[in-house]
């Protein structure tokens, strides 16, 4: 920005301006998971599984959740074999992933 008093033909002041948002500290929160019950697939021994976990954030901005298993992120739906899974969540924000990751068996 360059400003000028306009009274002197003298040589134009700069001005720097900062703006410095505050700091977001409160972290993400995951709402209650229920357990999920599916049948496997017709024929087979997998089941096809839609993960949700509901956050909510004061920032005001959507947060979606990232699932992993074992380090490695996966989607939703997701196709799982018809064993028990230990699977973990993340709440991600535009800003950082904040942590702690939840976990579901």
């Amino acid at each position: 920005m360059r400003l000028n008093d306009s009274i002197d033909p003298s040589v134009a002041d700069s001005v720097t301006i900062t703006v410095t948002a505050p700091t977001d500290t409160e972290a993400p929160v995951i709402g209650a998971i229920a357990d999920i019950a599916v049948n496997t697939d017709a024929g087979g021994n997998t089941a096809s599984v839609v993960l949700t976990a509901p956050i909510t954030d004061n920032s005001g901005e959507t947060i979606a959740p990232v699932f992993s298993i074992l380090g490695s992120t996966i989607t939703s739906p997701m196709i799982f074999r018809s064993a028990p899974r230990l699977l973990r969540w993340m709440r991600k924000t535009a800003r950082a992933t904040k942590q702690p990751s939840e976990a579901l068996s």
